[in-house]
């Protein structure tokens, strides 16, 4: 699963907690990975699920703002998708 630091720190705000920046401090986030996709796009659709989950159940917003913003992640998700089956992928380098 991703987006496990917006939740966190969504339920930490909801009880009332405050976010500090602090940028003398470095946190180091081990992957276990076995657990994430292998692929590029396998991870962007993992995210992308992921993301949706955080709307409709941290992102405060109303319902025509969840629909909206679920509407766009299923579109990315689809073109995700699509790459995926025919290999269209951006080359970096």
């Amino acid at each position: 699963m991703y987006c496990e630091e917006p939740i966190l720190a969504k339920t930490l705000q909801n009880k009332g907690y405050k976010a500090l920046y602090v940028d003398e401090v470095t946190a180091y986030h081990q992957h276990i990975s076995s657990q994430k996709p292998s692929s590029n796009a396998a991870r962007m659709i993992a995210f992308l699920k992921s993301r949706k989950y955080y709307i409709k159940n941290y992102s405060g917003y109303n319902s025509l703002e969840c629909i909206l913003a679920i509407f766009i992640r299923n579109l990315q998700l689809i073109i995700w998708k699509v790459k995926e089956k025919y290999g269209i992928h951006k080359k970096t380098h």
